[in-house]
């Protein structure tokens, strides 16, 4: 059960209560699938919707990982209106090992979210990102990342979108 209730802006609310079931099964020792599904009811919609999470992880070499996710669920709205978003998510990322020192990652993106049971607002965005992981010692190691996404809203009959690129340098220290 989830209840969102809206602050003083006044834009809304709502409930849901449901269940999901989840299912893991390693095929191979370099292919696992995870899937769950389930039902939500939603009100003040009383619809009833249905909820999924999909992801393949395959191990295609030691040094190579590669994931696909799909998602499916109702989240709350932040922007403008307490609303309940019906939002479906597709992901790709792979992983590759170069060293014990070198790591590079590539990930990307797509999302719709729609207001249910009225589309009154939706918000699409797509992108990816790379990353790069250079471990320098037991403590230190460096990141950089570059990121680009396109992100599309719109709200009743007003329509606006815009694009980020990010980049950013991290030097991280982790003791264990």
């Amino acid at each position: 059960q989830a209840r969102f209730i809206s602050g003083s802006s006044g834009g809304g609310g709502f409930n849901s209560q449901g269940g999901v079931l989840g299912w893991t099964r390693q095929f191979t020792p370099t292919l696992t699938v995870s899937a769950s599904g389930g039902l939500t009811f939603v009100e003040p919609a009383k619809k009833v919707q249905t909820l999924a999470n999909l992801s393949l992880d395959w191990n295609y070499s030691t040094a190579t990982k590669v994931n696909l996710q799909y998602s499916r669920a109702i989240l709350p709205s932040f922007f403008l209106a307490g609303l309940p978003l019906l939002s479906q998510t597709i992901s790709a990322g792979v992983t590759h090992s170069f060293s014990n020192n070198l790591r590079l990652s590539a990930r990307a993106n797509y999302a719709k979210s729609e207001s249910i049971p009225t589309p009154l607002m939706a918000f699409t965005s797509y992108g990816g990102a790379l990353l790069a992981t250079y471990t320098l010692s037991r403590t230190y190691s460096l990141n950089a990342s570059y990121s680009y996404y396109t992100y599309d809203n719109k709200f009743l009959a007003t329509e606006y979108g815009f694009d980020r690129h990010q980049v950013s340098l991290t030097l991280r220290a982790e003791w264990n």
